[in-house]
Parts: structure tokens; C-alpha cells; sequence
């Protein structure tokens, strides 16, 4: 039997070690007002591939967005997502991973799947790195501040589309953004934007993207994941390369435009809002204390009343 526990803790291991360079030495850092400790801004990249995992799983387009599926759960032809589901939940938050995780084989061997699957790797840019971009893109006036992501993550792909490439480097390109439900996103990071699955159709089936991110936010809700991850409530917005081809369609002074070519647009950051909960080493009150806890507040109560009567 394979060592999937060993394999994972050897992952997260490498991504702290990796990522202690880009954290100040203090045990904490400030990024957009939340306060993210070392652990968990170095794996804040794998914690949100295991996010998007959860959230395409516990969607109720499952079916569709959690592709690719993962082999072990599958039997035939046929998606055990009773027993997937089941065994998601063993899950921790990747920041309380460690040698003592009680967790099965199989628990084990889906976060390594999930973590380990593709050749995607998402970077979280650093203060100067989303500057630079933010720059680029123009983001600088008061409104648009306001709608800044809490992270901004590049996508790197070995495998990126060679006819999107070719197109870019024969028409030239300009960027846009794309506003969709987290529930999509493990499926956008693993194939990309596939025009046919989009519902929208105001100007004709396609993906609909818009130069102004004040446009896409207004089709990126927040979306609340019931998991054990560090992040409990969120939204994403993508930014895109889009080739300057004849048959892309802008409409209404750039606000809208409409791709019918999946190779015309390639995605290459992810902005993410919501931000990761904080002291999650504290102890948290359980049902069963928080009545004990309020029970012994009503005997001291109650002793304090009687004592004044005599």
C-alpha cells in the first residue's frame, strides 16, 4: 500500500520550507488586512486547490464541475460520490496537517490527489508583484481599489494552449476579466473556460468576459463552502488573456465581450476574495461546554439571589 500520509506531509513540508523566503521573519504578515501566519501563507496556494475541490464536489452541479474525477472513486463507469463525499470530510485544514492527522488511506491518498493531480501551480503574488499588476491593469482609481482582491494568485501551466499562444503572438491581445461562482473554479483551473458550459447568452452562446472588473464582480457571488479549510466564505474573479481575434465580439464600450473559441482566451490569474480565519489555534467552545458553560453561570446566578434573600 502506497504512502499517501508520507507523501502529503512531504508536500506541505517542501511548500513551507519553499515559502519561508517570501515571509518576514516576524510570525506574522499583514496582506490586505488580514493577518496570515507563516504555515498558512506559505499553503495558502494548496489550500485553495482543496477549497475549489469541496466546493465543486458539494455543488449541486457536481456532475459537471468536479472534473477531473478522481480515479480511486470510481467504480466502472460509475462516480461513488456518496463515498467521495464521506471521505472529503476527513479532510483538516491543511495548517493543522501534521505527522499526528488521523486520517484513512484513502483520506490521505485524495489530498495527495488533490494537491499533487496536475501540472497547475498557483503562486500567490507578493505586495510588490499584485503593485505591478495592479499597475498594468490600471487598477489605481478610488473605485476600483475597493474591489481589490484579498489574494491574487498567477497560474503556471506547463501544458498552456500552443494554439492560443500561436493566435496571441499573430493578433496581439488584451485582458479582461471573468466573473463565475467558486463552485466553477477547480473546474476552470483544470480545463480551462469551456464556452458551452456558460448559461449566459444576452449576445449569443460563448464566454462572456468584460475589460472593467467592476462589471465581473457583479457576476461573482460569494459563496459559502462548508469544510474544515481555513477559508469558509469566498468569491473569485479571472483574469484572462484574450486574443485580438475578428470573431471575439465587444459590446457596449468594452463593458461585455463575447468569445465563441475556447482557444481565444486563456486565464491567467486568479483574484480571490475572503480572507482566512484567524487564531485558529485557540481552542473553540463546543455545543456540549457552551451549555455546560451556561449552566454554571445560571447556578451562580441563582446561588448569589438566594444568598441575598436570608
Amino acid at each position: 500500500m502506497d504512502n499517501y500520509k508520507e507523501r502529503v506531509l512531504n508536500l506541505i513540508e517542501k511548500r513551507c520550507i519553499d515559502g519561508r523566503s517570501n515571509v518576514d521573519d516576524k510570525n506574522t504578515q499583514v496582506r490586505n488586512g488580514s493577518i496570515v501566519s507563516k504555515r498558512s501563507h506559505s499553503l495558502i496556494e494548496y489550500e485553495i486547490k482543496l477549497l475549489s475541490f469541496i466546493a465543486a464536489l458539494n455543488s449541486y452541479k457536481s456532475d459537471s464541475l468536479l472534473r477531473p474525477f478522481p480515479n480511486q472513486f470510481l467504480v466502472g463507469d460509475k462516480k461513488d460520490f456518496d463515498r467521495l463525499i464521506k471521505v472529503s470530510k476527513e479532510i483538516p485544514c491543511l495548517i493543522d496537517v501534521t505527522a499526528n492527522t488521523q486520517m484513512s488511506n484513502e483520506g490521505w491518498q485524495l489530498l495527495y490527489w488533490i494537491l499533487k493531480f496536475n501540472s497547475i501551480e498557483l503562486k500567490l503574488l507578493d505586495e510588490q508583484e499584485v503593485k505591478e499588476l495592479y499597475k498594468r491593469l490600471k487598477l489605481n482609481n478610488e473605485s476600483t481599489v475597493k474591489l481589490c482582491p484579498n489574494y491574487v494568485f498567477k497560474i503556471n501551466s506547463p501544458s498552456a494552449r500552443t494554439r492560443h499562444n500561436r493566435l496571441k503572438d499573430e493578433n496581439g491581445s488584451f485582458q479582461a476579466y471573468h466573473g463565475t461562482n467558486f463552485f466553477s473554479l477547480f473546474s476552470i483551473l483544470n480545463n480551462g473556460l469551456i464556452n458551452n458550459l456558460n448559461k449566459r447568452d444576452a449576445f449569443g452562446s460563448g464566454t462572456y468576459l468584460s475589460k472593467n472588473l467592476e462589471v465581473a464582480v457583479t457576476f461573482s457571488p460569494y459563496s459559502f463552502i462548508q469544510s474544515n479549510c481555513s477559508i469558509k466564505r469566498t468569491s473569485c474573479i479571472l483574469l484572462c488573456d484574450v486574443v485580438e481575434h475578428s470573431s471575439v465580439i465587444l459590446k457596449e464600450n468594452s463593458s461585455y465581450c463575447l468569445v465563441k473559441d475556447d482557444d481565444l482566451v486563456n486565464v491567467t490569474h486568479v483574484f480571490i476574495y475572503g480572507q482566512m480565519e484567524k487564531n485558529r489555534s485557540k481552542k473553540s467552545f463546543s455545543k456540549y461546554e457552551l451549555i455546560l458553560f451556561f449552566i454554571g453561570i445560571f447556578v451562580v446566578i441563582y446561588s448569589v439571589y438566594k444568598s441575598n434573600r436570608r
